[in-house]
């Protein structure tokens, strides 16, 4: 029981200290560099993935749940909005020609 609550408050402690999400931050949009250090690449930086800093503000504004609407309403369904959506790019072309 301790370690779940252990991993519960490092996850809660990991999306709300300033200095975490600024280390986050940091390795997301300037990583450090990182090369080879044997084998047939060695010497040869590794590939790494780096978001610029309206790509990490879109990642961060996804991660906060109260500014979308869900889609699927588990027991409901596909909520009316989503589903005029599939309406209007599935169905219109297949039956209606329309695109």
């Amino acid at each position: 029981m301790k370690g779940a609550l252990d991993w519960i408050n490092l996850n809660r402690a990991y999306e709300i200290e300033e200095n975490v999400i600024a280390n986050k931050k940091k390795d997301s949009v300037h990583p450090e560099k990182q090369f080879f250090t044997s084998g047939k690449y060695e010497g040869s930086q590794k590939w790494t993935l780096i978001w610029d800093e309206k790509q990490y503000a879109l990642w961060q504004d996804m991660m906060n749940a109260e500014k979308f609407n869900f889609v699927f309403d588990n027991c409901w369904g596909i909520s009316d909005e989503m589903n005029g959506i599939c309406e209007k790019i599935l169905f219109d072309p297949i039956f209606s020609g329309e695109s």
